[in-house]
């Protein structure tokens, strides 16, 4: 009877199966020192899959736009660090490129939205700090509300 039970049990089992032609393995060398390593040719890698080599289909050199969301805790208990954390996202959102995707979401009782519109994603750097400094430091930190939403964004 186990053993009809342990093989109706790996039957009722789903089993995924994928094939892939290509693979992204997007990779940063850095230095003994952890100085960036720059101007790598494909020739300078070798990529390996269980012990045996591969052959590289595509290589690209460079960075790639990326998507940046802040999650920014504007609760009474960030009252007093308010300032230099402002000046934390300020410096963190000029260090961007102008085709990253940006957006923030500032949370205190509520969460804020830190894009006007309804529009997904921004790179203008100022609107995001205008209306992260426009969010009052008050209230409790609803910070599983604050994550949980950004969450949810980036699945638009």
């Amino acid at each position: 009877m186990l053993t009809l039970l342990a093989t109706a049990l790996l039957l009722l089992q789903a089993v995924i199966s994928v094939h892939t032609e290509l693979v992204t393995v997007p990779v940063t060398v850095t230095d003994a020192r952890g100085r960036h390593v720059g101007g790598l040719s494909r020739e300078q890698f070798r990529v390996f899959e269980d012990g045996r080599p591969r052959p590289i289909a595509v290589f690209h050199y460079g960075d790639a736009p990326l998507t940046l969301g802040l999650v920014v805790d504007r609760s009474q208990s960030m009252r007093q660090k308010g300032p230099a954390l402002l000046t934390a996202v300020s410096a963190l959102l000029r260090s961007t490129r102008p085709d990253d995707e940006l957006f923030a979401v500032g949370f205190n009782d509520s969460v804020t939205f830190a894009l006007a519109g309804g529009r997904p994603f921004t790179n203008d750097v100022r609107e995001i700090e205008t209306t992260l400094h426009a969010i009052p430091a008050g209230g409790r930190t609803a910070l599983y509300d604050g994550v949980a939403e950004a969450l949810q964004h980036l699945q638009l």
